[in-house]
């Protein structure tokens, strides 16, 4: 991932859908770096993590694939992030399958099927 912001959100995605492009910039914020489309160096150095990870999920988001994996998707985002990020997950279940490991920021309340996995019993 190098160059400039806008070719890492465009790299490998056709056809992108320019209302939900807008919705999802805005919505985690990054419609000012999408505006100015800063050189973001290689593996996106040049951005703050919250800004990497946002950018990283918008790209899950405006992908055409059925089914979408999250691993730990809330690290590096602010409050305002991980509630827009609840309502995008709630909105794209309908659409696709959508596989989140997460740890406690409350995915399961929109969830068919929830896993916990739980620590083993320490043995001495």
């Amino acid at each position: 991932m190098g160059g400039t912001f806008r070719k890492a959100l465009y790299y490998g995605l056709v056809d992108i859908d320019s209302e939900k492009l807008i919705y999802l910039l805005k919505g985690f914020s990054l419609d000012k770096l999408f505006e100015v489309n800063p050189i973001i160096g290689a593996r996106g150095h040049n951005l703050s993590g919250g800004e990497l990870a946002s950018l990283l999920l918008c790209r899950a988001f405006l992908s055409s694939y059925s089914i979408v994996i999250l691993d730990e998707p809330c690290n590096n985002l602010d409050n305002a992030s991980i509630s827009f990020l609840k309502v995008v997950v709630a909105q794209e279940m309908k659409e696709r399958i959508v596989i989140i490991a997460d740890h406690g920021h409350g995915f399961e309340q929109f969830a068919d099927y929830v896993i916990q996995f739980q620590e083993p019993e320490k043995t001495i």
